[in-house]
Order: structure tokens, then C-alpha cells, then sequence
């Protein structure tokens, strides 16, 4: 994978951060602005630079930190979509024809058209679930596009790619509270403390993808995990918009998210509900820590100095 920068000024991350790898840190000619990490930042490798001058670590930083295995399946998840409670989309005559599907989630009810791209939400249908019909459980054997507002508890899963072509929020209003934790650096340290129960899971086989839809900032809410990486659809082309998030991203490989004044700025902000560690995704797969690391990749790469 190519030396790119992985954050850049305007960028801020609320809660703890780990990398397997290094992280890099880049800078924009006639912008001062530097990324800010409100948490621990710990990397197995090396945070280049990490002397302050290229972003802003309020809750300290550390190199070397021992690696976190991520999981490598969803075996939980697709044997309970494959329960008569569960819903599984694949080509029963050709099983290794992947099936994609879209989803738009509405509160309680989960709508999904079998389709290759993205779907008028105003359209009928193929199904319609209620929440309280079955177990939460949806994984598809290809690519699955999403959208909408979730009031309850939902996992889905993708064979392929998982594709965030709109905004996916929890119904709970507010879903969080900013709460301060002292100032470092003149800047006020802040974390967001979780409202309601609402929970999403959404996991890839290979990526998870934020379409590029021109103007639009993107607010994504819940656990996202990636086997291969979370990445921006033309993140060295696209406008530069604002992906928000709120839970918790966990990614194999770095993705590209931005490339200087093209992207996604990226603002996100870690779930504490997730630190209970009886309060996660039902079907989400699990790490050898005891709570949810907002970010975790694993390098190929050892970085070279700048």
C-alpha cells in the first residue's frame, strides 16, 4: 500500500485509537490546522511524527503497544441469518453467485430490495421485516448498500462490500451527550456518552465503503468492521465533505479516506457504551480486548521516516 497520510488537519478522533501499524501524519501547505485525538492513541509501530507539531494528542500516545487480533469470520452471524428467524440472501441454485442486496432501515422495520445499486426507498419493497419478526440477524452473499435510521438492534453482514450510501442513524434523540474531561493544551478534552439502546452492526468480508455523493456530509452510526479496509468512494477526487461517525471502526488494512482537499474529513466519535463489555452487537464477532477500540489496522508497511 502506497506512504500516504492517514490524518490530516481538521480531523478529530473522540475516544481511543489503535493501530497494529504506524500511523502517519500529514500536513496541507498554507493550512495550520492539525488532526486532534481526544483519547489514547497507541501503535504498534510509530506515530510519525509524533512530536506534536502535526496533530494533537490529549489523551497521550504511545509506539510499540502490543497488537490486538482482529476477528477474521462472521460464523455467528451467518449461521443465525441461516435460522428460519434469520434472513439469508443467496442464489440457492448457484450458491457461488453472489447476491447483492439494498437495505433502508426504517425505526423498526428493515425493507430490502434484491438489486445491484442503489434503490428509490419510495418504491415497494421485495421484503419487509419488523424487528420483533425476526432474530437481527441479515447477511448477503455479495454487496449490501444501506441506509436509514435504526430504533432497536440489527447486524448485516456482506460477502462482498458494504456500501453507506446515505446516512445510518440511531432513532434515540440525542443519541449521545458530550461530556468534558479536563483541558490539555488550551483544548477542551471531551467523550460522548451514549443515550438509549440502539445498536447497529455492520460487517464486510471486504470493504466498507462511503459512496461519493458529491456535497453531501455523511453521519454514520454504529460498530463497523471491515476484513479488508473502510475507504471513501473517490477520496483522492470527490469533494472533501465530513464523514461523522458514532460507535466504533475496525478495519484489516488502512483504507483510503483522504487525500488532502479531497475526501472525508474525518470526525469520529467512540460509543462508551461499548466499554460494558455485556453491551455490544449481538452477532458482532469479538477481539481479545475487553472493550471496542474506535480504530484498528494492520500495516503491511513499516512506515519510513519523513
Amino acid at each position: 500500500m502506497p506512504d500516504v497520510p492517514f490524518f490530516y488537519g481538521n480531523d478529530v478522533i473522540w475516544g481511543p485509537v489503535h493501530t497494529n501499524g504506524g500511523i502517519h501524519l500529514g500536513n496541507i501547505a498554507g493550512d495550520d490546522t492539525v488532526p486532534i485525538f481526544h483519547g489514547m492513541v497507541t501503535a504498534g509501530q510509530m506515530i510519525n511524527p509524533a512530536d506534536g507539531t502535526r496533530a494533537k494528542f490529549l489523551g497521550g500516545f504511545q509506539n510499540g503497544a502490543s497488537s490486538i487480533n482482529i476477528p477474521d469470520n462472521f460464523t455467528e452471524l451467518i449461521e443465525s441469518s441461516q435460522e428460519p428467524e434469520g434472513r439469508y440472501f443467496s442464489d440457492p441454485l448457484d450458491p457461488d453467485n453472489p447476491q447483492d442486496i439494498f437495505i433502508h432501515i426504517n425505526g423498526d422495520r428493515v425493507n430490502i430490495w434484491h438489486s445491484s445499486s442503489e434503490v428509490d426507498i419510495t418504491t415497494a419493497p421485495d421484503f419487509t421485516y419488523l424487528q420483533e419478526e425476526f432474530n437481527g440477524a441479515i447477511y448477503a452473499t455479495g454487496n449490501v448498500r444501506v441506509r436509514g435510521t435504526l430504533d432497536g438492534r440489527l447486524d448485516i453482514g456482506a460477502g462482498g462490500d458494504i456500501i453507506i450510501v446515505n446516512d445510518i442513524k440511531y432513532a434515540a434523540d440525542p443519541p449521545y451527550f458530550t461530556e468534558e474531561i479536563g483541558v490539555v493544551d488550551g483544548i477542551t478534552r471531551e467523550q460522548q456518552i451514549g443515550n438509549g439502546d440502539d445498536l447497529l452492526g455492520l460487517y464486510s468480508m471486504n470493504d466498507i465503503v462511503i459512496a461519493d455523493k458529491g456535497s453531501k456530509n455523511f453521519t454514520v452510526h454504529g460498530v463497523l468492521l471491515a476484513l479488508n479496509e473502510l475507504r471513501a468512494e473517490n477520496h483522492n477526487s470527490r469533494q472533501l465533505v465530513t464523514l461523522d461517525t458514532w460507535g466504533s471502526i475496525i478495519m484489516h488494512n488502512r483504507g483510503q479516506i483522504r487525500h488532502q482537499n479531497n475526501g472525508l474529513i474525518q470526525r469520529y466519535r467512540y460509543d462508551t457504551r461499548l466499554e460494558d463489555s455485556s453491551f455490544r452487537p449481538r452477532y458482532f464477532p469479538g477481539t481479545v480486548t475487553t472493550s471496542f477500540q474506535i480504530i484498528s489496522w494492520y500495516e503491511s508497511i513499516q512506515l519510513p521516516p519523513l
